[in-house]
């Protein structure tokens, strides 16, 4: 079967055999580290666990003793309880202490040691202490005899703990000096076994890097020989995938000669060809150059267009201006008495002209953007606040109690660098068409802080949006049919404008909708300004 040829190749079982060799060699090298290693935590372990514990644990009864004799000592001679203070705690400690000696202590020597201790601390306890106490508290004379008794008890005391310590010290000195011999074992062992697997397979890998070399050689002079259409060289002949590669490459070198013998014969008919060709190509050439004209020429017509409606938005917004300051100065002044028809006629002046001059501005800004002109003033702004600020700006322009008009955004800052001012137009934009097309229900204006980006999305539930409108929602000029043989007041400037200051942000917009069912609009902006936004601002 084909899938298994490559057991049938000797460079295949050259590489496998050294393999295996250094694997054999790394195995031994893991098993006796493994055995040293386990050698040296049983030494750490009997260290730790029985001979530093057994000695701890000794130290801390010579101590105890100490304070027994010297707490009873000063009670005798000085007849003040407060010296009974240490010699009362040593009696509470003492057997807890001489329980963990007993677990720890191994039969024999060392089990021996603790029993004599425990006895001859219960009868000092018993026959000597106890009954000095309770004298030299009655008042009774001081027994000399009894107090040698004592001395000696004590001393046999010290000399079983001494021994005791001084044995398990000297064992843990010794199996730190076997634990640290087991370590150096291990360290040759390994060193050993390492180097031996590196002169392996650097001997097997050189043997093998010859033996190919010298094969490649021999099908690179083959290889030139074919590029050129000479005669071959001798191939290798072997067995593996080398060899394979030279039996190809002399089927390959016939198969070309029998080609290059057919190409020269379809050369000429070629040529034949090609002089009508380059007719043909000389004649698109001309029309090429035409559509490039006709491209200048329409990009000029373009800029045109957006200059005029610069200058046009422009010539239109400073008379407007003056219109709704005349107004504004006649609704406020206190020497001008109005009736409430001429100030009901100045308020819709007043606001007929806002929303013209709203149009103007919104027109001035899709010019600039178009023509690559629009202004971005970077800074570092929180979009919660400014979520909020938006949703209380446009709230007068809900039509009565029956849309909601909600911001939800986190508690803690959402803060990304850009231009807030830009971020407010689309925004206002989105609120002001999802309330346009909301009758009843509610709009909402969720701020979702993400890794590298947060999104503003403005969610209603009003009229909702045609599949077939969705291709012309972002275009200029362009405004939603209801379906239901209702118009809507608007330019078809907003959502155009909205789509492209989010890309000159570094962002864009997003929706989706379902008929009767309401829409949804996300801005999508980066944390921090792109690169060519910043340039934009440089320019």
């Amino acid at each position: 079967m084909r899938t298994f040829r490559f057991l049938r190749s000797a460079l295949f079982w050259r590489i496998l055999v050294s393999s295996l060799v250094v694997v054999v060699v790394l195995g031994w090298a893991l098993v006796r580290a493994t055995v040293h290693d386990e050698q040296l935590q049983g030494q750490f372990e009997r260290l730790v666990q029985h001979d530093l514990k057994l000695a701890d644990h000794a130290e801390v009864l010579l101590r105890l003793t100490l304070d027994l004799e010297t707490g009873k000592r000063g009670f005798i001679l000085t007849g003040d309880r407060a010296f009974l203070e240490p010699y009362l705690g040593a009696r509470r400690d003492l057997p807890h202490v001489l329980d963990e000696a007993r677990a720890v202590a191994e039969p024999g020597a060392e089990d021996g040691l603790v029993a004599a201790f425990a006895g001859k601390l219960d009868e000092w306890s018993r026959e000597v202490a106890e009954p000095q106490i309770r004298a030299r508290a009655s008042g009774e004379p001081h027994s000399q005899e009894l107090a040698g008794r004592g001395r000696a008890l004590i001393d046999q005391m010290r000399t079983s703990l001494e021994r005791l310590r001084d044995d398990a010290l000297a064992a843990a000195e010794t199996r730190e000096r076997l634990a640290f011999e087991a370590v150096a074992a291990s360290r040759r062992a390994t060193t050993t076994s390492i180097a031996l697997a590196i002169v392996v397979a650097l001997g097997t890998g050189l043997w093998i890097a010859h033996d190919t070399a010298r094969a490649a050689a021999l099908l690179r002079e083959a290889l030139a020989a074919t590029g050129r259409l000479e005669p071959l060289p001798p191939l290798p002949l072997r067995r593996d995938e080398l060899g394979e590669v030279g039996d190809a490459l002399g089927v390959m070198h016939h198969l070309l000669q029998e080609k290059d013998a057919s190409l020269r014969a379809m050369l000429g008919e070629r040529e034949v060809a090609l002089e009508e060709k380059t007719l043909a190509i000389e004649r698109l050439r001309v029309q090429s150059a035409e559509l490039a004209r006709q491209g200048v020429e329409l990009e000029r017509a373009n800029r045109v267009k957006t200059e005029f409606l610069a200058t046009m938005s422009h010539e239109l917004r400073t008379p407007l201006n003056a219109i709704l300051g005349f107004a504004d100065l006649l609704t406020r002044s206190p020497r001008e008495t109005l009736s409430p028809r001429a100030r009901e006629s100045l308020e819709r002046i007043r606001r007929n002209g806002q929303h013209l001059l709203a149009i103007i501005n919104d027109v001035l800004d899709l010019a600039k953007v178009e023509a690559g002109r629009v202004d971005i003033r970077p800074a570092r702004v929180d979009l919660g606040q400014l979520a909020r600020a938006c949703v209380a700006e446009i709230d007068p322009l809900r039509s009565g109690d029956d849309v909601e008009l909600t911001a939800e955004a986190p508690d803690e800052p959402v803060e990304v660098v850009t231009d807030p001012q830009r971020v407010r137009q689309i925004l206002v934009n989105l609120l002001s068409n999802a309330l346009k097309f909301t009758e009843r229900g509610r709009v909402v204006l969720r701020v979702s802080p993400e890794a590298d980006h947060v999104v503003l999305a403005v969610i209603d539930t009003g009229i909702g949006i045609p599949e077939q409108a969705m291709g012309e929602l972002f275009r200029s000029f362009q405004q939603l049919d209801a379906g239901d043989g209702r118009r809507y007041e608007g330019t078809g400037i907003g959502l155009a404008l909205s789509r492209r200051l989010a890309r000159a942000l570094g962002g864009d917009i997003a929706v989706s909708s379902t008929l009767g069912a309401g829409s949804t609009f996300a801005l999508r902006l980066p944390r921090e300004l792109p690169e060519a936004a910043t340039a934009r601002v440089a320019s």
